[in-house]
Protein backbone atom coordinates (compact mmCIF):
# COMPACT_ATOMS: atom_id res chain seq x y z
CA UNK A 1 0.00 0.00 0.00
CA UNK A 2 0.81 3.83 -0.36
CA UNK A 3 2.26 5.12 2.40
CA UNK A 4 3.13 9.10 3.11
CA UNK A 5 6.23 9.99 2.48
CA UNK A 6 6.76 11.49 6.23
CA UNK A 7 5.18 8.99 7.77
CA UNK A 8 8.13 6.80 6.49
CA UNK A 9 10.78 9.57 7.20
CA UNK A 10 8.81 9.33 10.59
CA UNK A 11 9.56 5.43 11.25
CA UNK A 12 12.92 5.67 9.95
CA UNK A 13 14.05 8.32 12.38
CA UNK A 14 12.18 6.07 15.54
CA UNK A 15 14.10 3.11 14.27
CA UNK A 16 17.45 4.65 14.20
CA UNK A 17 17.05 6.28 17.24
CA UNK A 18 15.05 3.76 19.36
CA UNK A 19 15.72 0.30 17.68
CA UNK A 20 12.44 -1.65 18.57
CA UNK A 21 11.97 -5.26 17.73
CA UNK A 22 12.18 -6.43 14.45
CA UNK A 23 13.63 -4.94 11.34
CA UNK A 24 12.19 -1.48 9.40
CA UNK A 25 11.65 -3.48 6.65
CA UNK A 26 9.34 -6.05 7.79
CA UNK A 27 7.33 -3.37 9.02
CA UNK A 28 6.82 -1.51 6.09
CA UNK A 29 6.11 -4.73 4.33
CA UNK A 30 3.42 -5.87 7.27
CA UNK A 31 1.35 -3.37 5.29
CA UNK A 32 1.06 -4.88 2.58
CA UNK A 33 -0.76 -7.98 3.85
CA UNK A 34 -4.29 -8.33 5.94
CA UNK A 35 -5.02 -6.91 9.03
CA UNK A 36 -6.24 -9.57 11.68
CA UNK A 37 -9.75 -9.32 12.79
CA UNK A 38 -10.96 -10.32 16.20
CA UNK A 39 -14.46 -10.46 18.13
CA UNK A 40 -14.40 -10.79 22.03
CA UNK A 41 -17.39 -12.61 24.58
CA UNK A 42 -19.08 -10.31 26.43
CA UNK A 43 -18.95 -11.35 29.84
CA UNK A 44 -22.04 -9.59 31.20
CA UNK A 45 -23.93 -12.98 29.11
CA UNK A 46 -21.72 -15.39 28.31
CA UNK A 47 -17.79 -17.19 29.08
CA UNK A 48 -15.03 -17.20 26.28
CA UNK A 49 -15.63 -21.25 26.53
CA UNK A 50 -19.38 -21.72 25.77
CA UNK A 51 -19.11 -18.90 23.01
CA UNK A 52 -16.26 -20.62 21.81
CA UNK A 53 -18.47 -23.51 21.79
CA UNK A 54 -21.50 -21.55 19.45
CA UNK A 55 -18.81 -19.99 16.94
CA UNK A 56 -16.56 -22.94 16.39
CA UNK A 57 -16.48 -22.57 12.71
CA UNK A 58 -15.78 -18.73 13.00
CA UNK A 59 -13.36 -18.40 15.96
CA UNK A 60 -9.58 -19.46 16.20
CA UNK A 61 -6.85 -18.74 18.69
CA UNK A 62 -7.50 -16.71 21.62
CA UNK A 63 -5.69 -13.39 21.58
CA UNK A 64 -2.92 -13.36 23.84
CA UNK A 65 -3.52 -10.04 25.55
CA UNK A 66 -7.15 -10.48 26.21
CA UNK A 67 -9.17 -13.21 29.11
CA UNK A 68 -11.96 -12.96 26.44
CA UNK A 69 -10.82 -11.97 22.71
CA UNK A 70 -10.67 -14.38 19.92
CA UNK A 71 -9.07 -13.89 16.15
CA UNK A 72 -11.82 -14.81 13.50
CA UNK A 73 -11.31 -16.34 10.54
CA UNK A 74 -10.29 -14.38 7.17
CA UNK A 75 -13.48 -13.08 5.32
CA UNK A 76 -15.77 -14.05 8.76
CA UNK A 77 -19.39 -12.05 8.88
CA UNK A 78 -19.87 -12.55 12.71
CA UNK A 79 -22.42 -9.43 12.65
CA UNK A 80 -24.84 -11.44 10.88
CA UNK A 81 -24.89 -13.99 13.26
CA UNK A 82 -27.62 -14.03 15.57
CA UNK A 83 -25.58 -14.56 18.45
CA UNK A 84 -23.92 -10.80 17.80
CA UNK A 85 -27.71 -9.21 17.36
CA UNK A 86 -28.10 -10.87 21.71
CA UNK A 87 -25.32 -9.50 22.09
CA UNK A 88 -23.05 -12.53 23.41
CA UNK A 89 -19.67 -10.81 21.65
CA UNK A 90 -18.34 -7.33 20.35
CA UNK A 91 -16.34 -7.06 17.28
CA UNK A 92 -13.09 -5.87 17.86
CA UNK A 93 -9.81 -5.40 16.37
CA UNK A 94 -7.42 -7.86 18.44
CA UNK A 95 -5.10 -4.73 19.69
CA UNK A 96 -7.92 -2.73 20.82
CA UNK A 97 -8.39 -5.13 23.31
CA UNK A 98 -5.33 -4.00 25.06
CA UNK A 99 -6.30 -1.30 26.90
CA UNK A 100 -9.33 -2.23 28.76
CA UNK A 101 -7.60 -5.11 30.02
CA UNK A 102 -4.71 -3.13 31.47
CA UNK A 103 -6.77 -1.03 33.21
CA UNK A 104 -7.78 -4.04 35.41
CA UNK A 105 -10.96 -3.01 36.52
CA UNK A 106 -12.84 -4.09 40.08
CA UNK A 107 -16.38 -4.48 41.01
CA UNK A 108 -17.70 -1.65 42.74
CA UNK A 109 -15.07 1.10 40.84
CA UNK A 110 -16.79 3.65 39.03
CA UNK A 111 -14.79 3.92 35.49
CA UNK A 112 -14.64 6.70 33.18
CA UNK A 113 -14.40 5.96 29.33
CA UNK A 114 -13.54 9.25 28.67
CA UNK A 115 -13.29 9.32 24.96
CA UNK A 116 -16.02 5.80 24.59
CA UNK A 117 -17.62 5.36 21.10
CA UNK A 118 -18.00 3.01 18.97
CA UNK A 119 -18.05 1.55 22.53
CA UNK A 120 -15.60 -1.94 22.07
CA UNK A 121 -13.64 -0.78 25.13
CA UNK A 122 -17.09 0.22 26.94
CA UNK A 123 -18.31 -2.78 27.01
CA UNK A 124 -15.44 -4.45 28.23
CA UNK A 125 -15.17 -2.15 31.54
CA UNK A 126 -19.14 -2.65 32.05
CA UNK A 127 -17.90 -6.20 32.39
CA UNK A 128 -15.87 -5.41 35.22
CA UNK A 129 -17.71 -3.70 37.72
CA UNK A 130 -20.21 -5.83 39.23
CA UNK A 131 -23.41 -4.97 40.38
CA UNK A 132 -22.54 -2.26 42.26
CA UNK A 133 -20.45 -0.21 40.64
CA UNK A 134 -20.72 2.60 37.99
CA UNK A 135 -19.40 2.86 33.98
CA UNK A 136 -19.40 6.91 32.80
CA UNK A 137 -18.85 6.97 28.88
CA UNK A 138 -18.30 9.90 27.37
CA UNK A 139 -18.12 10.99 23.85
CA UNK A 140 -18.41 14.32 22.10
CA UNK A 141 -19.20 13.65 18.73
CA UNK A 142 -22.74 13.11 17.96
CA UNK A 143 -22.78 10.99 15.24
CA UNK A 144 -20.62 8.47 17.27
CA UNK A 145 -21.99 8.82 20.37
CA UNK A 146 -24.90 6.77 18.61
CA UNK A 147 -23.09 3.90 18.00
CA UNK A 148 -21.98 3.43 21.67
CA UNK A 149 -25.45 3.80 22.85
CA UNK A 150 -26.23 1.08 20.93
CA UNK A 151 -23.17 -1.30 21.91
CA UNK A 152 -23.90 -0.65 24.96
CA UNK A 153 -27.55 -1.59 25.20
CA UNK A 154 -26.43 -4.77 23.11
CA UNK A 155 -24.22 -5.71 25.76
CA UNK A 156 -27.28 -5.58 28.41
CA UNK A 157 -25.05 -3.70 31.24
CA UNK A 158 -27.63 -1.22 33.61
CA UNK A 159 -24.80 0.62 35.18
CA UNK A 160 -23.74 2.93 32.72
CA UNK A 161 -24.11 6.30 32.07
CA UNK A 162 -23.46 8.00 28.78
CA UNK A 163 -23.19 11.72 28.33
CA UNK A 164 -21.66 13.73 24.90
CA UNK A 165 -19.74 16.19 26.62
CA UNK A 166 -16.10 18.29 26.44
CA UNK A 167 -13.65 16.33 29.18
CA UNK A 168 -13.44 19.63 30.41
CA UNK A 169 -16.68 20.07 31.35
CA UNK A 170 -16.77 16.89 32.76
CA UNK A 171 -14.12 17.71 35.18
CA UNK A 172 -15.73 20.58 36.44
CA UNK A 173 -18.26 18.90 37.64
CA UNK A 174 -16.60 15.74 38.49
CA UNK A 175 -13.33 16.46 40.53
CA UNK A 176 -11.51 13.33 42.43
CA UNK A 177 -14.47 11.12 41.65
CA UNK A 178 -13.74 7.75 39.07
CA UNK A 179 -11.75 4.88 40.94
CA UNK A 180 -10.28 4.17 37.28
CA UNK A 181 -10.18 6.34 34.03
CA UNK A 182 -10.01 4.53 30.23
CA UNK A 183 -8.11 7.78 27.99
CA UNK A 184 -8.37 6.06 24.45
CA UNK A 185 -7.28 9.22 22.80
CA UNK A 186 -8.50 10.55 19.37
CA UNK A 187 -5.08 10.19 16.89
CA UNK A 188 -3.41 10.78 13.74
CA UNK A 189 -4.51 6.80 13.43
CA UNK A 190 -1.42 5.67 11.66
CA UNK A 191 -1.60 1.93 13.25
CA UNK A 192 -4.59 1.79 11.18
CA UNK A 193 -3.04 2.13 7.85
CA UNK A 194 -3.99 -1.10 6.83
CA UNK A 195 -7.41 -1.37 7.63
CA UNK A 196 -9.07 1.89 6.96
CA UNK A 197 -8.17 3.31 3.42
CA UNK A 198 -9.13 7.02 4.31
CA UNK A 199 -6.78 6.54 7.25
CA UNK A 200 -3.85 7.72 5.66
CA UNK A 201 -4.94 10.76 3.36
CA UNK A 202 -6.55 11.42 7.31
CA UNK A 203 -2.97 11.31 8.38
CA UNK A 204 -1.39 13.35 5.72
CA UNK A 205 -3.67 16.36 6.50
CA UNK A 206 -4.35 16.28 9.84
CA UNK A 207 -0.99 14.41 11.44
CA UNK A 208 0.49 13.88 14.51
CA UNK A 209 1.13 17.82 15.34
CA UNK A 210 -2.68 18.30 15.16
CA UNK A 211 -3.35 15.70 17.58
CA UNK A 212 -1.37 16.58 20.28
CA UNK A 213 -2.69 19.59 21.83
CA UNK A 214 -6.13 17.55 21.77
CA UNK A 215 -4.23 14.24 23.83
CA UNK A 216 -2.86 17.70 26.40
CA UNK A 217 -6.06 18.70 27.11
CA UNK A 218 -8.02 15.44 27.69
CA UNK A 219 -5.15 14.14 29.81
CA UNK A 220 -5.33 17.42 32.03
CA UNK A 221 -9.07 16.54 32.53
CA UNK A 222 -9.21 13.33 33.34
CA UNK A 223 -6.50 14.04 36.02
CA UNK A 224 -8.63 16.40 37.28
CA UNK A 225 -11.73 13.52 37.57
CA UNK A 226 -9.44 11.02 39.36
CA UNK A 227 -9.32 9.87 42.41
CA UNK A 228 -6.03 9.99 44.25
CA UNK A 229 -4.91 6.26 44.69
CA UNK A 230 -6.89 5.94 40.80
CA UNK A 231 -5.61 4.33 37.71
CA UNK A 232 -5.48 6.02 34.22
CA UNK A 233 -4.74 4.08 31.36
CA UNK A 234 -3.68 6.45 28.38
CA UNK A 235 -3.41 4.87 24.59
CA UNK A 236 -3.22 5.20 21.07
CA UNK A 237 -3.91 3.26 17.76
CA UNK A 238 -0.60 5.62 16.48
CA UNK A 239 2.82 4.66 15.95
CA UNK A 240 4.09 8.04 16.52
CA UNK A 241 6.54 9.06 19.40
CA UNK A 242 4.91 12.38 20.40
CA UNK A 243 1.69 10.58 20.79
CA UNK A 244 2.45 7.70 22.71
CA UNK A 245 6.09 7.65 24.64
CA UNK A 246 6.19 11.48 24.34
CA UNK A 247 3.22 12.46 25.47
CA UNK A 248 3.53 10.27 28.86
CA UNK A 249 6.96 12.07 29.87
CA UNK A 250 5.24 15.13 28.83
CA UNK A 251 2.32 14.25 31.58
CA UNK A 252 4.47 12.48 33.94
CA UNK A 253 6.94 15.70 34.22
CA UNK A 254 3.75 18.54 34.84
CA UNK A 255 2.03 15.62 37.29
CA UNK A 256 4.86 13.98 39.53
CA UNK A 257 2.08 12.64 41.74
CA UNK A 258 1.60 9.51 39.05
CA UNK A 259 4.10 6.69 38.16
CA UNK A 260 4.16 4.30 35.46
CA UNK A 261 2.64 0.77 36.89
CA UNK A 262 4.14 -1.72 34.08
CA UNK A 263 1.53 -3.45 31.38
CA UNK A 264 1.72 -7.25 31.31
CA UNK A 265 3.85 -8.77 28.88
CA UNK A 266 1.41 -11.18 26.91
CA UNK A 267 3.43 -12.76 24.05
CA UNK A 268 2.66 -10.27 21.09
CA UNK A 269 2.43 -7.05 24.04
CA UNK A 270 6.32 -5.28 23.45
CA UNK A 271 8.08 -2.90 25.85
CA UNK A 272 7.53 0.82 24.63
CA UNK A 273 10.95 2.81 23.74
CA UNK A 274 13.20 4.31 26.36
CA UNK A 275 12.85 7.77 25.74
CA UNK A 276 13.37 8.23 29.57
CA UNK A 277 13.67 5.53 32.63
CA UNK A 278 10.30 3.53 33.29
CA UNK A 279 8.92 4.52 29.65
CA UNK A 280 9.68 0.93 28.69
CA UNK A 281 6.92 -0.33 31.46
CA UNK A 282 4.46 0.93 28.60
CA UNK A 283 3.41 -1.10 26.22
CA UNK A 284 3.38 -1.68 22.20
CA UNK A 285 1.97 -3.39 19.82
CA UNK A 286 3.76 -3.92 16.47
CA UNK A 287 1.92 -5.47 13.29
CA UNK A 288 5.03 -7.12 11.90
CA UNK A 289 5.76 -8.91 15.39
CA UNK A 290 2.03 -9.83 16.00
CA UNK A 291 -1.37 -10.49 15.09
CA UNK A 292 -2.96 -6.85 15.86
CA UNK A 293 -2.73 -3.32 14.00
CA UNK A 294 -0.58 -0.83 15.77
CA UNK A 295 -1.60 0.41 19.56
CA UNK A 296 0.25 2.11 22.48
CA UNK A 297 -0.79 1.57 25.58
CA UNK A 298 0.46 2.95 29.13
CA UNK A 299 -0.77 2.02 32.48
CA UNK A 300 -0.45 4.95 35.50
CA UNK A 301 -1.42 5.22 38.84
CA UNK A 302 -1.99 8.89 41.22
CA UNK A 303 -0.50 8.50 44.29
CA UNK A 304 -2.82 8.21 47.16
CA UNK A 305 -1.30 11.17 48.67
CA UNK A 306 -1.83 14.04 45.83
CA UNK A 307 -3.59 16.77 46.35
CA UNK A 308 -7.40 16.36 45.98
CA UNK A 309 -9.39 18.94 43.43
CA UNK A 310 -12.34 18.67 45.05
CA UNK A 311 -11.18 21.63 47.68
CA UNK A 312 -10.82 23.80 44.54
CA UNK A 313 -13.86 22.90 42.29
CA UNK A 314 -15.84 25.54 41.14
CA UNK A 315 -18.78 23.13 41.15
CA UNK A 316 -18.18 20.27 43.81
CA UNK A 317 -19.94 16.76 42.68
CA UNK A 318 -23.19 16.26 44.10
CA UNK A 319 -24.12 13.53 46.19
CA UNK A 320 -26.31 10.49 45.71
CA UNK A 321 -29.07 11.61 48.09
CA UNK A 322 -29.52 15.40 46.55
CA UNK A 323 -29.43 13.66 43.10
CA UNK A 324 -32.54 11.85 44.00
CA UNK A 325 -34.30 14.61 46.32
CA UNK A 326 -33.83 17.15 43.01
CA UNK A 327 -35.85 14.96 40.60
CA UNK A 328 -38.61 17.00 39.43
CA UNK A 329 -42.33 16.30 38.98
CA UNK A 330 -43.19 15.59 35.20
CA UNK A 331 -46.76 16.32 33.45
CA UNK A 332 -48.00 13.49 30.45
CA UNK A 333 -50.63 14.32 28.59
CA UNK A 334 -54.10 12.18 28.36
CA UNK A 335 -55.78 11.11 25.06
CA UNK A 336 -57.76 14.51 25.29
CA UNK A 337 -54.70 16.47 25.61
CA UNK A 338 -55.37 17.20 29.35
CA UNK A 339 -52.09 17.13 31.56
CA UNK A 340 -51.79 15.89 35.11
CA UNK A 341 -48.64 15.44 36.77
CA UNK A 342 -47.11 11.61 37.09
CA UNK A 343 -44.19 11.72 39.50
CA UNK A 344 -41.56 9.30 40.44
CA UNK A 345 -44.19 6.85 42.65
CA UNK A 346 -46.87 6.83 39.90
CA UNK A 347 -44.52 5.32 37.16
CA UNK A 348 -42.48 2.96 39.35
CA UNK A 349 -45.87 1.43 40.59
CA UNK A 350 -46.81 1.46 37.03
CA UNK A 351 -43.77 -0.22 36.05
CA UNK A 352 -44.22 -2.66 38.65
CA UNK A 353 -47.38 -3.39 37.59
CA UNK A 354 -45.91 -4.93 34.18
CA UNK A 355 -43.25 -6.24 35.80
CA UNK A 356 -45.58 -8.58 37.56
CA UNK A 357 -47.73 -9.44 34.94
CA UNK A 358 -44.64 -10.05 32.35
CA UNK A 359 -41.01 -11.08 34.66
CA UNK A 360 -40.98 -14.46 36.00
CA UNK A 361 -40.16 -15.11 39.91
CA UNK A 362 -36.32 -15.14 38.83
CA UNK A 363 -36.97 -12.38 36.99
CA UNK A 364 -38.72 -10.30 39.81
CA UNK A 365 -35.84 -11.29 42.14
CA UNK A 366 -33.68 -10.28 39.79
CA UNK A 367 -35.40 -6.82 39.51
CA UNK A 368 -35.40 -6.64 42.94
CA UNK A 369 -31.27 -7.35 42.89
CA UNK A 370 -30.91 -4.22 40.27
CA UNK A 371 -33.12 -1.87 42.77
CA UNK A 372 -30.81 -2.24 45.82
CA UNK A 373 -27.81 -0.41 43.73
CA UNK A 374 -30.38 2.11 41.88
CA UNK A 375 -32.93 4.14 42.00
CA UNK A 376 -35.99 5.05 39.71
CA UNK A 377 -35.48 8.06 37.05
CA UNK A 378 -38.33 9.51 35.19
CA UNK A 379 -37.57 12.22 32.45
CA UNK A 380 -40.64 13.26 30.07
CA UNK A 381 -42.31 9.84 29.71
CA UNK A 382 -39.01 7.53 29.86
CA UNK A 383 -38.06 5.72 32.94
CA UNK A 384 -34.79 4.72 34.06
CA UNK A 385 -32.87 2.40 37.10
CA UNK A 386 -29.86 5.07 37.57
CA UNK A 387 -27.09 3.39 38.99
CA UNK A 388 -26.41 5.35 43.23
CA UNK A 389 -23.22 5.73 42.41
CA UNK A 390 -23.77 8.12 39.69
CA UNK A 391 -22.83 12.12 40.14
CA UNK A 392 -23.40 15.35 38.83
CA UNK A 393 -25.57 15.42 35.89
CA UNK A 394 -26.64 19.19 35.99
CA UNK A 395 -25.53 21.03 32.95
CA UNK A 396 -24.29 18.48 31.09
CA UNK A 397 -25.57 16.90 27.54
CA UNK A 398 -26.82 13.50 28.62
CA UNK A 399 -27.55 10.31 26.21
CA UNK A 400 -28.33 7.73 28.83
CA UNK A 401 -28.90 7.21 32.50
CA UNK A 402 -28.75 3.60 33.42
CA UNK A 403 -30.73 0.95 32.79
CA UNK A 404 -33.77 2.12 29.92
CA UNK A 405 -36.47 0.59 31.64
CA UNK A 406 -39.66 1.52 29.11
CA UNK A 407 -41.85 4.91 28.60
CA UNK A 408 -45.12 5.41 30.84
CA UNK A 409 -47.80 7.32 29.45
CA UNK A 410 -51.00 7.36 29.80
CA UNK A 411 -53.77 4.78 28.26
CA UNK A 412 -55.62 5.39 25.58
CA UNK A 413 -57.38 3.03 24.25
CA UNK A 414 -58.14 -1.10 24.64
CA UNK A 415 -54.93 -1.48 22.60
CA UNK A 416 -53.00 -0.04 25.48
CA UNK A 417 -54.55 -2.49 28.12
CA UNK A 418 -52.99 -5.69 29.13
CA UNK A 419 -54.80 -8.31 30.42
CA UNK A 420 -52.78 -10.06 32.47
CA UNK A 421 -52.11 -6.89 34.50
CA UNK A 422 -55.94 -6.78 34.64
CA UNK A 423 -55.85 -2.44 34.07
CA UNK A 424 -59.38 -1.11 32.95
CA UNK A 425 -60.01 1.14 29.94
CA UNK A 426 -59.49 4.93 30.86
CA UNK A 427 -59.49 8.04 29.42
CA UNK A 428 -57.60 9.67 32.99
CA UNK A 429 -54.47 10.13 33.55
CA UNK A 430 -54.41 8.03 36.96
CA UNK A 431 -54.52 4.96 34.28
CA UNK A 432 -51.09 4.11 32.91
CA UNK A 433 -49.93 1.66 30.59
CA UNK A 434 -45.85 0.23 30.24
CA UNK A 435 -44.49 -0.03 27.49
CA UNK A 436 -40.65 -1.84 27.71
CA UNK A 437 -37.63 -0.70 25.96
CA UNK A 438 -35.30 -2.77 24.04
CA UNK A 439 -32.90 -2.76 26.77
CA UNK A 440 -34.76 -3.36 29.23
CA UNK A 441 -34.93 -7.29 27.29
CA UNK A 442 -31.30 -7.41 26.87
CA UNK A 443 -30.16 -6.97 29.94
CA UNK A 444 -32.10 -10.37 31.29
CA UNK A 445 -32.05 -13.63 30.64
CA UNK A 446 -35.02 -15.90 29.05
CA UNK A 447 -35.43 -17.88 32.29
CA UNK A 448 -36.59 -13.99 33.86
CA UNK A 449 -40.19 -13.95 31.80
CA UNK A 450 -42.86 -15.41 32.63
CA UNK A 451 -43.84 -15.82 28.70
CA UNK A 452 -40.51 -16.82 26.11
CA UNK A 453 -39.89 -17.78 22.95
CA UNK A 454 -37.03 -19.59 22.63
CA UNK A 455 -36.02 -20.54 18.99
CA UNK A 456 -32.39 -22.50 17.82
CA UNK A 457 -29.69 -20.15 15.93
CA UNK A 458 -31.37 -21.79 12.28
CA UNK A 459 -34.58 -21.33 13.45
CA UNK A 460 -36.53 -19.58 10.01
CA UNK A 461 -38.89 -18.02 13.16
CA UNK A 462 -35.72 -16.63 14.43
CA UNK A 463 -34.18 -14.93 11.04
CA UNK A 464 -38.10 -13.50 10.66
CA UNK A 465 -37.78 -12.26 13.97
CA UNK A 466 -34.34 -10.18 13.11
CA UNK A 467 -36.28 -8.82 9.99
CA UNK A 468 -39.13 -7.34 11.85
CA UNK A 469 -41.66 -9.77 10.30
CA UNK A 470 -44.64 -10.60 12.25
CA UNK A 471 -44.52 -14.68 13.73
CA UNK A 472 -47.13 -16.69 12.96
CA UNK A 473 -47.13 -20.67 13.13
CA UNK A 474 -49.67 -23.77 13.55
CA UNK A 475 -51.77 -23.60 16.41
CA UNK A 476 -50.26 -27.31 17.12
CA UNK A 477 -46.86 -25.59 17.94
CA UNK A 478 -48.94 -23.18 19.89
CA UNK A 479 -47.58 -23.47 24.08
CA UNK A 480 -50.35 -25.25 25.60
CA UNK A 481 -51.15 -22.59 28.33
CA UNK A 482 -51.48 -20.00 25.90
CA UNK A 483 -50.19 -16.43 26.18
CA UNK A 484 -52.87 -13.84 26.45
CA UNK A 485 -53.77 -11.24 23.74
CA UNK A 486 -51.92 -8.23 24.84
CA UNK A 487 -48.87 -9.82 27.56
CA UNK A 488 -45.40 -9.23 25.99
CA UNK A 489 -43.73 -12.22 25.17
CA UNK A 490 -38.96 -12.59 25.04
CA UNK A 491 -37.98 -14.02 21.83
CA UNK A 492 -34.79 -15.63 22.88
CA UNK A 493 -31.95 -17.19 20.98
CA UNK A 494 -31.77 -19.91 23.85
CA UNK A 495 -31.13 -18.53 27.00
CA UNK A 496 -30.21 -15.03 25.52
CA UNK A 497 -33.05 -11.97 24.87
CA UNK A 498 -32.94 -11.02 21.41
CA UNK A 499 -35.93 -8.38 21.95
CA UNK A 500 -39.60 -8.47 22.50
CA UNK A 501 -43.22 -9.34 20.75
CA UNK A 502 -46.52 -8.72 21.75
CA UNK A 503 -49.14 -11.93 21.41
CA UNK A 504 -52.50 -10.98 19.73
CA UNK A 505 -54.02 -14.42 19.51
CA UNK A 506 -52.96 -18.12 19.38
CA UNK A 507 -50.58 -18.36 16.58
CA UNK A 508 -49.44 -14.82 15.85
CA UNK A 509 -46.96 -12.17 18.00
CA UNK A 510 -46.36 -8.94 16.73
CA UNK A 511 -42.95 -8.11 16.28
CA UNK A 512 -41.69 -5.21 18.09
CA UNK A 513 -37.80 -5.27 17.50
CA UNK A 514 -36.65 -1.94 16.81
CA UNK A 515 -36.48 -0.73 13.01
CA UNK A 516 -33.02 1.08 13.36
CA UNK A 517 -31.94 -2.65 14.48
CA UNK A 518 -33.10 -4.77 11.95
CA UNK A 519 -31.58 -7.28 9.39
CA UNK A 520 -32.64 -6.44 5.79
CA UNK A 521 -30.96 -9.30 4.11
Amino acid sequence: MRLPEHFRAEMSYLWSEHTPEGSLSDFFAVHDQAAASGLRANLLKTTPAELQSMLLDLVQDPVPWSDSGFYTREKASPGRLPHYHAGLFYIQEPSAMLPAEALEVKPGDKVLDLCAAPGGKSTRLAAGIGSDGLLWANEINGDRVKALLRNLELSGTGRAIITQDTPERLAERLPDYFDRILVDAPCSGSGMFRRDPQATASWERYGPATCTPVQTGILEAADRMLKPGGYLVYSTCSFSVSEDEAMIQSFLERHPCYKIVPVPRSKGVSPGLSLAPGLEQTARIWPHLTRGDGHYCALLQKSPDARPYLATAAEPAILDDQIQSSRKKRKYPTKDAEQSVLDDAAAQACFRAWAQATFSATGLTRQDQMEQTAFYRIVQDRLHLMPNQAGNLEGLHWVKTGLYLGQVHACRSSKDRNPAIGWPVSRTASKLVFEPAHALALALEANDFRYALRLDAADPLLQKYLRGETLEWPKSQWPATGWPEGAYVAVCLDRFPLGWAKAQNQGLLKNLYPPGWRKMT
